[in-house]
């Protein structure tokens, strides 16, 4: 979801359309300030922490969700998905897939990581642009 203001020029509906960016440089005031957006995205908030966990084993309890995709997982500090995991198999036990390419996931977070450069060099091997011996990194 952009986090930017949305044009007013020409809108669809009531609301506009949040791809409309009439300032790429700015947040939206409706989501707060960009001290607010840091707050968030730095993970370094416990509440926000502690709800995103929530939300997982919610659907754990709820739906019997036995796992998760995480795209860009990468991009979420290690030591939250390790906590994470922890509270869902508190629950059940949980598959945890990662799209991102680091080995340190595996520790104590996520049983299994895909990444795109694998599937590139999968699909250049296809087409003998490349050898098995390239998965190798």
């Amino acid at each position: 979801m952009l986090i930017n203001p949305i044009g007013e020029q020409n809108r669809k509906g009531g609301l506009g359309s949040p791809y409309a960016v009439r300032d790429y440089l700015a947040v939206n005031p409706e989501f707060g300030t960009l001290e607010d957006l840091r707050g968030f995205v730095d993970y370094d908030q416990p509440g926000l922490r502690e709800y995103m966990a929530d939300a997982m084993a919610h659907w754990v309890r709820e739906a019997d969700v036995d796992g998760f995709r995480c795209d860009v997982a990468g991009y979420v500090p290690v030591d939250f998905w390790e906590a994470a995991r922890a509270q869902l198999e508190q629950i059940k036990a949980v598959f945890l897939l990662a799209e991102w390419e680091n080995r340190d996931l595996h520790v104590g977070a996520f049983d299994a990581t895909y990444a795109w450069s694998w599937n590139e060099t999968m699909h250049h091997i296809a087409h003998g642009r490349a050898s098995a011996t390239d998965l190798k990194v």
